[in-house]
């Protein structure tokens, strides 16, 4: 008997396994890669949460890495519904590669769920301590070096670019 209301799709694979398979792939995404941790007013950034005494580039600078994390947690959500997409043509034969691929989406996910609460972290210190730029600083790049490496690398060519800029102006000052 057909059951159309059924949300589920069993496969007989021949081998006295049976495999379901959800009807609707969005029912299918687990509820992990749907989550988002970082609560923000519709169409505000990071960075408006963000203490007033940190500089544009600090502020751009952490817009830039919230804004990474959603596309990677995007990013996973996408490469969940191809590998289950992959998984329900062939459910038999594939099970295992959507155990696999499901286990280590669910990595990916956990480390950027950690950089989010970095985030988070770095909000409530630049409002708590604003004037200790050093570890805000340090925080930024912890952020900026669990998501991309050249992002730190960025980090550090703007924290450097600064430091000589200072040290020219204080040159200046003291030859007038």
């Amino acid at each position: 008997m057909l059951d159309l209301f059924n949300p589920w799709k069993e496969f007989d694979c021949g081998d006295g396994r049976k495999v379901q398979v959800r009807k609707n792939i969005d029912k299918a995404v687990p509820l992990a890669l749907k989550t988002k941790h970082i609560k923000l007013k519709a169409g505000a950034k990071v960075s408006d949460e963000i203490d007033g005494s940190l500089s544009a580039s600090k502020k751009e600078i952490v817009d830039s890495l919230f804004v990474k994390i959603n596309d990677r947690n995007a990013s996973l959500v996408l490469d969940y519904r191809l590998a289950y997409e992959a998984f329900a043509v062939d459910p038999c034969a594939r099970a295992d590669d959507l155990q696999r691929v499901t286990e280590e989406i669910l990595k990916r996910k956990n480390i950027l769920e950690e950089l989010e609460m970095k985030i988070e972290a770095l909000i409530t210190l630049s409002k708590t301590t604003p004037n200790n730029r050093d570890l805000i600083d340090q925080r930024i790049i912890e952020i900026a070096d669990g998501l991309v490496p050249a992002a730190t690398a960025e980090v550090a060519a703007r924290k450097i670019s600064n430091a000589r800029k200072v040290a020219h102006e204080l040159i200046e000052d003291e030859v007038s």
